[in-house]
């Protein structure tokens, strides 16, 4: 990659990081779901990547927001963003670096809807054998394909989240 094509990205995920993390700060009052405590009790005593799957708009964000509210050491980032859309998986390096200096080092790291990025499961196996804890998000069914479930089996588990119930 040409140095200032990556000089560009580095300074567009560090914007966006920025941007994303301000907005974290402004929510409060979400509904927890019934699915929360199996959530934390696989954040919190279970290495595997916990993967969140479901249709669009049935709380997976918010969900991860509680979770985050559960630790201390976090890092988030969210790739539903259109500056993010020549975001490759070669570039999480730079991103894991963005990350670091905007959170700090982190034991847990939120990726919201990664399945925009092609391969990611490369980067997150990377990041699991560094020994980071990481929660993922998607809305659609490449999340759990074939590529997917290969790349990282035995290595997550996942937690479907559907509308709000009534209860809720």
């Amino acid at each position: 990659m040409h140095k200032d094509t990556t000089y560009l990205m580095k300074t567009r995920l560090l914007q966006v990081a920025y941007e994303q993390k301000e907005r974290l700060q402004a929510k409060n009052g979400l509904i927890e779901r019934d699915v929360m405590s199996m959530a934390k009790e696989a954040l919190l005593s279970d290495n595997r990547v916990l993967v969140v799957t479901g249709m669009r708009r049935t709380g997976k964000s918010t969900l991860v927001q509680q979770l985050m509210a559960v630790v201390t050491n976090y890092c988030y980032f969210n790739f539903e963003d259109e500056k993010l859309l020549d975001f490759t998986v070669e570039q999480f390096g730079d991103l894991e670096e963005t990350l670091i200096e905007v959170y700090g080092p982190a034991e847990y790291w939120f990726f919201d809807e990664i399945q925009n990025v092609d391969r990611f499961e490369i980067a997150i196996r990377r990041l699991q054998d560094g020994g980071k804890k990481i929660v993922l998000t998607g809305s659609n069914s490449s999340m759990l394909s074939m590529e997917f479930g290969s790349k990282l089996t035995g290595r997550y588990k996942q937690i479907e989240l559907f509308p709000f119930s009534f209860k809720e």
